[in-house]
C-alpha cells in the first residue's frame, strides 16, 4: 500500500484524474538493470490504493522489461531523487481509464 504521508496535492473530487510520474526499476530485455519512466493517470482513490504502481509495472512488462520490479512515484523519497533524470514529455502515458475500455 502507498505511504499516505507522501500524498500528492490531489483535489477532493474523487473521480478527477491526476498524472503521477512513476519510475520502475527493473531489467531490460537483455537482463541489464534499467529504469523505465511512466506517467500514470489515476483518481485519488486509485492513488491511495497504490494502483498507479501496478499500472506502471504492467506497462513495464508490456514494454518487455523484466522482473523484478521496484516502483516509486514522484512523491516517494527515491522518486524525488530520480525525477530530474528523465525527459518526462517523452515518457509513456498510461491510465486506469484504459482498463475500462
Amino acid at each position: 500500500m502507498h505511504n499516505k504521508t507522501n500524498q500528492p496535492n490531489m483535489t477532493d473530487n474523487a473521480n478527477k484524474r491526476r498524472e503521477v510520474r512513476c519510475v520502475v526499476m527493473c531489467r531490460d530485455a537483455n537482463g541489464a538493470p534499467d529504469l523505465a519512466p511512466f506517467v500514470v493517470s489515476v483518481t485519488r482513490q486509485e492513488y491511495d490504493d497504490g494502483h498507479h504502481y501496478e499500472l506502471a509495472e504492467e506497462a513495464a512488462k508490456a514494454a518487455r522489461y523484466q522482473w523484478p520490479y521496484f516502483t516509486c512515484d514522484e512523491n516517494d523519497p527515491a522518486g524525488k531523487r530520480l525525477l530530474n533524470l528523465f525527459d518526462w514529455s517523452t515518457a509513456k502515458r498510461i491510465s486506469s481509464a484504459d482498463d475500462e475500455e
